[in-house]
């Protein structure tokens, strides 16, 4: 046994860089798109609630944040 090995130490770490991008026929029917990572967070949700969620009035703040109730 080497000394690495009895204090339970990791001698090496892998990165993996592989990439399997999806079929092109699943990717045409996702509801994410790349353009996705080029809009901020708040544009993002604003769009998302609006469009996706049925409201029985429109919301006017997109997000509290006071804490303890966060």
């Amino acid at each position: 046994m080497t000394e690495s090995e009895s204090a339970g130490g990791i001698d090496t770490l892998f990165l993996e860089e592989r990439r399997y991008p999806p079929p092109e026929e699943f990717a045409s029917q996702a509801n994410a798109t790349p353009d996705i990572y080029e809009r901020s967070f708040e544009e993002f949700w604003d769009s998302e609630g609006r469009e996706r969620v049925t409201w029985f009035e429109p919301f006017t703040e997109l997000l509290e944040w006071d804490r303890p109730y966060a």
